[in-house]
């Protein structure tokens, strides 16, 4: 699955999240998912898996807990290398006693849960490209129950860590308005619309991925943007294979008005629904 991670396709980087309790959110994604901390100060730890990072976690003094109904993080999604990896870990969930969801989603199986400040997370492995579903050519994402007998059959170790392969395989994001969303991620950002469920969600892609990125309207179209200062997603990152792609889409995004701050070498843009996307290469 490396192909959809990593350069020539443009892909996810690192998902800060804040957080009210930074010492009590590290210990939970070191222990709970197997992250290590790769780099910490009074106000931020790095997570990842040997020297990549894939999430940070983010502290002020004046974080203070987010609204339920707003925009942001509906799940993070981790994704591991092989389905065996997925039973070794999903094992280990289900001892500690955490699992609140589990999918088959054609394209891949998944096991869900959420972390102690009300983040969605997602734990996921993917089946071969060519096993996955689709409908005239287009890749059509199911939700069925899960073959936990078939799964036991690869004869999973015991859990300890996430593999070195690990990535951060997509997010999936609450929003207000799918049309303006769409408008944003595939007529600006350049992703490809994969899938819809009705008008309520979308799952976009960059190279033919299943999805990189969800949007959905389940919280309603009435609700608020993410404010500064509010736990949950803070930033996410997408990776450009070069100058000349992100180039582009820092010109769509201004000729239709969004400010791009080009003060560093990973840009940021705030997308319509108050959530920060850095651009990096």
């Amino acid at each position: 699955m490396n192909q959809f991670h990593q350069k020539p396709t443009t892909h996810l980087g690192v998902i800060t999240l804040e957080v009210v309790n930074l010492e009590k959110m590290t210990k939970y994604y070191e222990t709970v998912l197997g992250l290590t901390t790769l780099e910490e100060s009074s106000d931020e730890v790095l997570l990842g898996v040997s020297n990549k990072p894939l999430i940070k976690l983010y502290n002020n003094k004046n974080t203070i807990k987010a609204y339920e109904r707003q925009s942001g993080l509906y799940h993070l999604a981790i994704l591991l290398p092989t389905m065996k990896d997925f039973a070794s870990y999903l094992l280990y969930l289900n001892d500690l006693k955490l699992i609140e969801g589990l999918s088959d989603h054609g394209v891949s199986n998944a096991v869900y849960f959420t972390d102690i400040e009300g983040n969605g997370i997602e734990v996921y492995a993917d089946n071969e490209p060519q096993l996955w579903p689709r409908k005239n050519g287009q890749i059509e994402m199911v939700t069925e129950q899960v073959d936990v007998e078939k799964l036991m059959k690869l004869n999973p170790r015991p859990f300890t860590k996430l593999p070195e392969e690990t990535v951060l395989g997509h997010i999936h994001l609450h929003v207000s308005n799918l049309e303006e969303a769409k408008a944003f991620y595939v007529g600006l950002l350049g992703l490809d619309l994969i899938q819809a469920y009705g008008n309520q969600a979308l799952f976009l892609s960059f190279g033919g991925y299943h999805h990189h990125i969800g949007l959905n309207t389940w919280l309603g179209t009435n609700i608020k943007n993410r404010q500064n200062n509010q736990s949950g997603i803070k930033s996410y990152r997408l990776i450009f294979n070069d100058e000349e792609t992100r180039s582009n889409v820092v010109k769509r995004l201004v000729a239709s008005g969004y400010n791009v701050d080009q003060s560093t070498s990973v840009y940021q843009v705030t997308d319509p629904f108050g959530l920060t996307i850095q651009l990096a290469l």
